[in-house]
């Protein structure tokens, strides 16, 4: 054997006889055990921080002092003398380096290089009241908002790390299971206008307190706070935040603020239209306030939708609102967001997707621009682009409902019916109080016929938000599906009596009316509604639908030049790249009224521009039943009976399930009155009844009108 590997192998033999490592173990037990001590007792006797830490660094210190008297005093015959002395020396320093390099490695955490990873639970309200819980959100909110800006720190979003609230686990295995480094937990408690907050970031390996801090202010300190907080963070993880959070608001103003932000996530009726008066109120404390702006505008847009503001009402309140936003603070991102919001609701989408990328650059980690981006963009036919839109959205705010509902819809748009259906039966299981949720599930279940399941679904979505129009409309539609008018209209009226002024709401009217026949009707209903737009908003989405409903009633009532006028109105843009599939149905009505007005050459062009359109609509991949409709119509405005009755098998094989639909289309006159396509609808109406007779049993005790409980169909 080589002389140095057998000298080596001999120092090892007297670290074991001198029992170096036993002695090390067990002072490292102790220590351990010490410093465990010392996290839990020094807090609570009200010791400061760096107290715990002082007991961490004896210990580490201690180690090799105590390896090296454990040598001294166990050693035997030459003592320290001699070269086989020096040479059993170099290898206990060794150890000892080695040792003491990975203890303080793990008592220093990750080193500068490495990506951290943290989660925010939401802090605990121990108010006397118990009423400050949208106060303990909202602060953690923001914190979690401004350290996802970090570079190099990886923040769990909101809906994953509000999942644990009031859960009594401790931290290290919360931690685990969101598999992050360090987690920040707390509490808010106030008493009238004082506020203390208390604030505690553990390490999740080993359960020590690598930071805490109490702060007793006023609550005109509430956002100096917040920020003293993040910025204590970074320092105990080693990293700086990207700049200053910017000039700090009045006190009362920003608790208003935080009110209003989390009435807005809520995205219900009541919860916005509570979310305005919030930041109005923020707004009026504080006039130099540019974000209570942006939440003001955002709110208002987003009631016309989801609740019973009037679109132009909305329009014009949330124009006012960012002009004085802006005014104060252009470079603000959740300003520029809430522009290009305000531009795709007057429907100028070029301009409101440059406001989203301005947004964008100003804060990558916005999660609402990145969202309303992609909505933009699915509004215009863009699948893919959506699709990349949504996926930036949600790895800035993982688990966000709304972002996922979206991605969902553009899954259904291409046809994938299961990946979509499992992204929302995902959301369902993360978001269960989400009306939202369940009245996408019961759109794309009627969607894809699977009608009874869509009458299940819209009941939920009506149990978790009954003031809800949207849900309201979503169990109409599902009737309407299910060739059941009577029904569908109770929930309509129900609908209308709490969102009478909701744009939608005339969507399903319309359709309801063309289903009943009741075109003269139509048509009086949408030229009345026409003539309360206001002329400046020409491009507005409530002056397009007006339009398209009153010109395809004119052509249903034999009416073509009225028809013609309405519809080239609402199609004015000739350029495919500014229409959807959504606008073909439209652009076949209109060929038809140019076919009966003796205008053959403008009828050739728009079927031309219809069939780009779903060349256009085909290479991003829509695809599904409403796609094969599409084509059918198209195919049968052009003379090819054979491919439109081939597009309606189709249609009908991925689960479509609206006959009453394809019948009132004029250009399919010839094609309904085929064997096979009049077999076509009596398969399809066959399995529309046995799925109505379901519906009926699986929605009976659940509150339906009285009026219709007992009435049967109106077939």
């Amino acid at each position: 054997m080589h002389p140095f590997t057998e000298g080596l192998q001999g120092s090892f033999r007297q670290l074991r006889r001198r029992r170096l490592a036993r002695i090390g173990g067990a002072y490292v037990f102790f220590a351990w055990l010490t410093v465990q001590i010392a996290d839990i007792l020094f807090p609570a006797l009200f010791l400061p921080e760096w107290s715990v830490r002082l007991v961490l660094a004896v210990a580490i210190i201690g180690l090799p002092f105590v390896l090296v008297v454990a040598w001294a005093t166990e050693g035997e015959g030459t003592g320290f003398g001699g070269a086989t002395a020096v040479r059993d020396w170099a290898v206990a320093a060794a150890l000892v380096g080695a040792i003491g390099f990975l203890i303080m490695r793990g008592a220093a955490g990750p080193s500068a290089g490495e990506t951290r990873q943290i989660a925010v639970l939401p802090l605990t309200d121990v108010s006397r009241e118990g009423d400050q819980r949208y106060l303990g959100d909202g602060i953690a909110g923001e914190l979690l908002d401004r350290l996802a800006r970090i570079e190099g720190l990886r923040v769990v979003s909101r809906t994953s790390s509000f999942a644990y609230r009031d859960r009594q686990e401790d931290v290290r295995t919360i931690g685990r299971e969101l598999g992050v480094d360090a987690v920040v937990e707390g509490s808010v408690r106030r008493e009238g206008n004082q506020l203390r907050v208390t604030a505690r970031l553990t390490a999740v390996r080993d359960g020590f307190t690598l930071w805490s801090d109490s702060y007793s202010r006023e609550l005109d300190d509430l956002f100096v706070v917040q920020d003293d907080i993040a910025r204590s963070i970074s320092e105990a993880l080693q990293v700086e935040l990207l700049g200053p959070a910017g000039s700090a608001p009045q006190g009362v103003a920003y608790d208003l603020y935080l009110k209003g932000r989390h009435l807005f996530r809520e995205r219900t009726p009541a919860s916005l239209r509570e979310a305005s008066r919030q930041f109005a109120a923020a707004i009026e404390r504080d006039p130099d306030f540019a974000l209570a702006y942006s939440g003001y505008a955002d709110s208002r847009l987003l009631l016309s939708g989801y609740g019973n503001l009037d679109a132009q009402t909305a329009l014009a309140e949330s124009r006012e609102a960012l002009e004085k936003g802006l005014a104060i603070g252009r470079d603000v991102a959740e300003l520029n967001a809430s522009l290009g919001l305000l531009n795709a609701f007057s429907g100028e989408m070029d301009a409101a997707e440059l406001a989203y990328r301005r947004a964008i650059e100003l804060d990558p980690k916005y999660a609402m621009a990145h969202m309303w981006l992609g909505t933009t963009m699915h509004s215009q036919g863009r699948l893919q682009e959506a699709l990349t839109a949504f996926a930036e959205a949600g790895e800035a705010a993982p688990g966000h409902p709304i972002v996922g509902v979206n991605q969902a819809t553009v899954l259904f748009d291409l046809g994938r019916y299961d990946d979509g259906m499992r992204r929302l039966d995902e959301l369902a299981r993360q978001h269960p109080q989400s009306g939202q949720v369940r009245r996408h599930q019961a759109m794309w279940m009627g969607e894809f016929g699977r009608l009874d399941h869509a009458v299940l679904t819209a009941r939920r979505a009506v149990e978790i938000e009954p003031e809800s129009p949207l849900s309201l409309m979503a169990m109409a539609k599902a009737w309407l599906w299910l060739e059941d008018p009577v029904r569908a209209r109770a929930w309509l009226d129900r609908a209308r009596e709490v969102g009478a002024d909701n744009m939608l709401i005339f969507g399903l009217e319309a359709q309801l009316l063309l289903d009943e026949g009741h075109h003269a009707r139509l048509q009086s209903l949408a030229t009345t509604r026409m003539r309360t737009v206001d002329p400046a908003a020409a491009t507005g989405a409530g002056t397009r639908i007006y339009r398209t409903w009153a010109g395809i009633a004119a052509v249903l009532t034999h009416d073509y030049d009225t028809a013609i006028t309405r519809l080239e109105a609402a199609l004015e843009d000739g350029d495919i790249i500014n229409h959807t599939p959504e606008d073909v149905e439209a652009l076949t009505f209109l060929a038809v009224a140019y076919r009966k007005a003796a205008r053959d050459g403008d009828a050739e062009n728009v079927i031309a521009r219809a069939e780009a359109v779903l060349a256009r609509a085909s290479s991003e991949g829509f695809a599904g039943p409403s796609m094969e409709v599409l084509k059918a119509y198209v195919a049968a405005a052009r003379g090819r009976d054979g491919a439109a009755a081939a597009h309606l098998e189709a249609a009908a094989r991925l689960g479509w399930a609206r006959p009453g639909q394809v019948l009132r289309h004029p250009a399919m006159g010839r094609v309904n009155r085929e064997a096979s396509i009049m077999a076509l609808f009596s398969r399809v109406r066959t399995r529309i009844s046995g799925q109505h007779d379901r519906a009926v049993v699986l929605a009976s005790g659940d509150g339906f009108p009285a009026r219709v409980a007992s009435q049967g169909r109106n077939l």
